[in-house]
């Protein structure tokens, strides 16, 4: 009986002890499985990664944000991949992780090739070799040796290229199947640059291989469009469209983005070769849409500035490191040449130094003056800019409606209107006539200064339409507009670049029925009621921007409100604004509860509600768009 009672005794401290083991590692088991299966099911090594930063075990912070940078790559987020390594490099500098900074300099190498800034992108590279030679660390070299022959292949440096592939060829024996995936990708490349197009498909074969064995979805697609590639540049046109279609339908069918477009550019020149130019102006019309998803400037412009600022901590860290070992050394010298040196030269320095330092100030105080002047020159520059938009600013202030205005024609209602620069892309219409009460919220192209002048020919050709042609449908009022905001703009079928327009959302009111009417381009309205919300949504195309296509009908929606009924238009700065405690944006989700928690509060304190709430969310950050938010309660 005591014998039994000891085994049971054991077994309990066995599963005890596992069982804290598994705790303590849990995070670290979740990460390294994500890294397992990520090249064979994105989603899923997404959703492990999520779940070990829900755990918060500290230690693996930086991990998490490294695969879930990772992701956002493949998937072309660029703006959340540039945060997430943001804050990976910063942890894993605070811990002298070489061996995981170098894999997070890796990715944002990546990162910034897929952005075009190739220096950039090859400097990275570089110091991610370094570090992962720093920590001994041979599969990470491994790696990284890859993407540099890669990086030589794509600049046409084929000496730098032939050089690390000798180094890659010393480390084949630690090669796993990515490294022998990417090892024959980089080398068809390679030969494909020397025209030698036998050997490259030959490679790119092997690779395709390797690929489908072990599940590589992404690297599939891209070896796939390479095949195409190779088989037209050696004129063989009809297996390189085969290739190029079955890389396009599986970058499609996996939601591989960036090789959707990759293929779709390669189905482009291949049906320019066949002649079927019917064919290629269709690929390239889905091409342009492709792209759109991909490149988004606003996101780009966050980007860049965040690495920008990364890049000049490096470039601050270098030099500061310079100066540190130039000092030291002027020390020695120094040292030396006050004990070594006669007292003749010692003069001689001295004089030297003593009409160096003449020379200097003269010259100083010559510039100092030049400087000054050139500092009150664009000081009185800066002064007149300011002046001219101040200006500007009461002029379009003066063209749209004064809030009283507003609110003397609906007493319970309230305007936010919040521009990012001192003039606004944003503005809000209201107009009326015997029958009928117009209501406007737009969000015109850009904002400051090129928003405001397109916001205020817009301003005036609603005006147009209500007052000379006397239109009362909202959609009839948005298809004038569309009309001639694409005449003034000259954006006719193959007649310019311009692409300026306008998302607007616009509601008639009957002044005896009190029946709605609503359009919309892009932007839609809420009509809340208590804990109800109704979504009503416009047409998915702007007003104007139709280059080479005949504009598209808007369409009128009636809508039957009841008591207590609160109208909201609003364009689309305050969903896009990013803060909180995280950094991200608002989104629309949270946008609609606002509205559910304050609909039935007094006109004036929701307006107080949502400036207090905007306020609060973004914080220190800066403000990304114009906010524009009417409220109204017609019953």
């Amino acid at each position: 009986m005591k014998k039994k009672y000891l085994i049971v005794c054991l077994i309990m401290t066995l599963f005890s002890v596992s069982e804290s083991t598994f705790s303590q590692s849990k995070s670290e088991i979740l990460l390294k499985r994500a890294n397992e299966i990520f090249n064979r099911n994105y989603n899923v090594s997404f959703d492990l990664c999520c779940q070990a930063e829900k755990i918060n075990d500290l230690k693996f912070i930086g991990e998490v944000s490294l695969c879930k940078a990772r992701y956002y790559i493949t998937f072309t987020d660029y703006e959340n991949a540039e945060i997430e390594l943001s804050k990976s490099i910063s942890f894993f500098k605070s811990k002298n992780d070489f061996s995981n900074l170098s894999d997070a300099y890796d990715l944002n190498s990546i990162l910034l090739s897929r952005l075009g800034d190739s220096e950039s992108s090859t400097y990275y590279l570089i110091k991610a070799y370094q570090l992962s030679k720093k920590s001994h660390d041979t599969s990470a070299q491994i790696k990284r040796l890859i993407n540099l022959t890669h990086t030589f292949v794509h600049f046409d440096d084929l000496s730098k290229a032939d050089f690390y592939f000798n180094l890659l060829e010393t480390l084949k024996p630690k090669f796993d199947n990515t490294s022998f995936y990417f090892l024959n990708q980089n080398k068809g490349t390679y030969f494909s640059a020397l025209k030698d197009y036998k050997n490259a498909i030959k490679h790119y074969k092997r690779a395709l291989k390797i690929a489908e064995i072990n599940k590589m979805i992404d690297s599939k697609a891209t070896i796939l469009m390479l095949l195409a590639k190779v088989y037209r540049e050696s004129g063989q046109y009809s297996i390189a469209e085969k290739f190029a279609t079955f890389s396009y339908e599986f970058s499609k069918s996996n939601k591989l983005i960036y090789e959707e477009s990759e293929a779709l550019g390669e189905l482009i020149l291949i049906q320019e070769k066949l002649n079927n130019f019917q064919k290629a102006y269709k690929f390239q019309e889905e091409f342009i849409q492709v792209e759109k998803q991909i490149i988004n400037t606003e996101k780009l412009n966050r980007v860049a500035a965040i690495q920008n600022r990364l890049a000049l901590t490096e470039k601050e860290n270098i030099i500061t490191r310079q100066n540190n070992k130039i000092a030291k050394e002027e020390l020695i010298n120094s040292k030396n040449e006050i004990k070594n040196q006669k007292l003749f030269i010692l003069i001689i320095v001295l004089i030297i130094i003593f009409g160096f330092v003449l020379f200097i100030f003269f010259k100083t105080r010559k510039l100092n003056e030049t400087i000054k002047s050139q500092s009150r020159l664009v000081q009185s520059q800066n002064k007149d800019i300011k002046d001219s938009i101040r200006y500007a600013e009461r002029i379009q202030q003066a063209i749209l409606p004064p809030v009283l205005e507003f609110t003397d024609k609906f007493p319970n209602s309230f305007i936010f209107h919040r521009p990012k620069d001192i003039l606004s892309g944003d503005f809000y219409w209201i107009e009326e006539n015997e029958d009928y009460l117009f209501v406007a919220a737009a969000d015109c192209t850009g904002h400051g200064v090129p928003g405001a002048l397109i916001s205020i020919v817009n301003y005036n050709l609603l005006n147009k339409a209500v007052l000379e042609k006397n239109i009362y449908d909202p959609a009839e009022i948005l298809d004038a507009v569309n009309n001639w905001l694409t005449e003034s703009l000259h954006q006719t079928y193959n007649a310019s670049t311009v692409k300026d327009g306008m998302d607007v959302s616009i509601i008639t009111i009957n002044k005896k029925t009190k029946e709605l009417k609503y359009a919309g381009a892009f932007n839609p309205i809420y009509i809340v009621n208590k804990t109800i919300l109704r979504e009503i949504k416009g047409d998915k195309f702007p007003v104007g921007m139709f280059l080479g296509e005949k504009p598209k009908p808007f369409v009128s929606h009636s809508i039957h409100l009841e008591k207590n009924d609160v109208i909201y238009l609003f364009t689309d700065g305050f969903p896009d604004q990013f803060g909180g405690p995280k950094g991200k944006k608002y989104k629309y989700k949270q946008f609609k509860n606002l509205f559910t928690e304050i609909n039935q509060l007094p006109i004036n304190e929701q307006n107080k509600k949502i400036q207090a709430e905007f306020e609060n969310w973004k914080k220190d950050f800066e403000q990304v768009d114009d906010v524009l938010i009417i409220g109204i309660k017609p019953l």
